[in-house]
């Protein structure tokens, strides 16, 4: 007997889909990815990484990093690292100086540190000692700020820093909001006290139940966050400085990192989804999609450590988390923000995902590494390192710092999968002999195989995996019944990009 047949083609391209049943997925998403993202469309491997300054991070021994900031001073690329001891590091080259001068006590979470940079001067907090700020040397406590009060949180808006949830002797006041004077450029503010003759001031923000958690600008405000409720805040100038109202009842911000900055916009993980907002509007970005994937994967202790990272070269959203019975952050959501896909990534126990310039492996430009005088240096005094530099994505974790999206080999286990596919009608059989796996790239090997379900809720049984060796595009596997199921694995070094897959099938009988 003959059968019909027929090319399916699979072209998704709205990422990975957990929380809708499979056999009802539509044709823009897959089902299963495991350190793959979405990029102009199409799935790719996680690009390589590679470890950054090695040489600085191996004189700290023994240090477990936990925050980290990417900054410039007079003309040099410097980062700041503070470690669980409550050592804060200035890492430059090879060289990495102690700069905390014994101001942080030891720190428990990644998630107590919070920075920002004012007038490009960084500004450290570590939710229970004085905050401090950077401008060379040691580091400094904050002027004016009132002794043996700390704050949860630190922001820096519009010449102002900002200090949310602040306890002291006096008591804890997690709804209260101060801000400096506003400060004059190159500097920090000089004073906190509110008075006649400075624009620093306060506010009690406690019309929605719980405590300040963070606050990130957007656009020309700033947006402060509760659990249950966000506020802005916008620059009014004379007596009341800043005009304060709050934009959202229903939902806030999980923890102090779970916001990130998105051209103008905030991707936020609130108390049960993920959602884009404007400040006015929100959508939901994770309904129907991945929302309950995170939350049911999100351990109940550790979830606090969660943050949201913006990288910035790629246009991607991190969300990273730790599941079940991790510390850490062991498991990656990418958003892509034009594309409004999501990838999955395994992530190595990272506490902070920061980005800036990595540029370890140019010369040192600090006055004390070069070699020639003042009189012979060549190009102008305090030029920056930076010009031909790019953003990067930096993974901190226990004694190093991975720098991403590098040319670097790194062998990674992938998936990328198509579950539960009733082709257009579930109550005939499809046979399946053949499928065509289409990539722009190298690939190496690619393990391919097939499953079948006769019933949407049956587990999928599953044919042998079949390897494909680049260049060869076809694979033959086989599968019969009524839901049908494609699946690739990797194990390589290489970064795939797989433009299509097409199944050669047959339609059969009803049973």
């Amino acid at each position: 007997m003959s059968y019909p047949k027929q090319s399916v083609q699979l072209r998704p391209v709205r990422g990975f889909i957990a929380d809708t049943p499979a056999h009802e997925v539509g044709p823009d998403f897959y089902t299963r990815m495991t350190n793959v993202l979405m990029r102009s469309g199409f799935p790719q491997r996680v690009p390589g990484s590679r470890d950054a300054y090695t040489a600085a991070l191996g004189n700290i021994a023994n240090t477990n990093l936990m925050h980290g900031i990417n900054c410039e001073l007079s003309g040099t690329n410097y980062w700041l690292v503070v470690d669980d001891a409550g050592n804060v590091f200035a890492i430059e080259g090879n060289n990495a100086t102690l700069i905390s001068n014994a101001l942080f006590t030891p720190v428990g979470e990644p998630g107590d540190i919070s920075s920002c940079l004012l007038n490009g001067v960084p500004v450290i907090n570590n939710g229970s000692d004085e905050p401090v700020y950077w401008a060379g040397g040691n580091m400094v406590t904050l002027p004016d700020w009132t002794a043996t009060e700390s704050a949860g949180f630190m922001a820096a808006f519009q010449y102002h820093l900002f200090a949310l949830d602040i306890s002291g002797p006096g008591g804890t006041f997690p709804s209260l909001l101060r801000w400096s004077k506003s400060a004059e450029p190159g500097t920090v503010p000089s004073e906190w006290t509110p008075s006649a003759s400075n624009d620093a001031g306060d506010v009690e923000l406690s019309d929605a139940p719980g405590g300040l958690i963070c606050a990130y600008p957007m656009r020309d405000s700033l947006m402060i966050y509760k659990r249950s409720a966000m506020y802005q805040a916008k620059y009014v100038g004379g007596n009341n400085v800043f005009n304060f109202r709050k934009v959202q009842s229903t939902s806030g911000a999980l923890t102090r990192r779970s916001v990130c900055d998105v051209n103008g916009r905030h991707v936020v993980v609130s108390d049960g989804d993920v959602v884009l907002t404007d400040g006015s509007s929100r959508r939901s970005i994770g309904e129907a999609r991945i929302k309950d994937w995170l939350f049911n994967q999100l351990d109940q202790t550790n979830y606090p450590k969660l943050f949201c990272s913006y990288n910035r070269a790629q246009g991607e959203v991190l969300i990273g988390f730790p599941s079940a019975g991790n510390k850490f952050c062991d498991v990656g959501l990418v958003y892509d923000v034009e594309m409004d896909s999501f990838g999955v990534r395994d992530l190595a126990d990272v506490a902070h995902a920061p980005v800036g310039f990595i540029n370890d492996t140019s010369e040192s430009n600090t006055w004390a590494d070069r070699p020639e005088t003042w009189a012979d240096a060549i190009g102008a005094w305090a030029s920056s390192t930076l010009s031909a530099a790019r953003d990067s994505l930096v993974h901190l974790r226990a004694g190093d710092m991975r720098q991403q999206d590098v040319i670097d080999e790194e062998t990674k286990t992938a998936y990328l999968g198509k579950y539960s596919m009733s082709m257009g009608d579930a109550t005939r059989l499809k046979f399946v002999r053949r499928v065509h796996v289409k990539t722009d790239s190298h690939y190496g090997t690619l393990y391919v195989r097939l499953g079948s379900q006769l019933e949407s809720g049956d587990p999928i049984t599953w044919s042998t995996e079949t390897a494909i060796n680049y260049p060869e595009q076809i694979a033959n596997c086989f599968a019969q019944g009524r839901y049908i199921s494609v699946e690739i694995r990797s194990a390589g070094v290489e970064v795939w990009k797989i433009t299509g897959m097409d199944l050669e099938t047959e339609l059969r009988g009803y049973f």
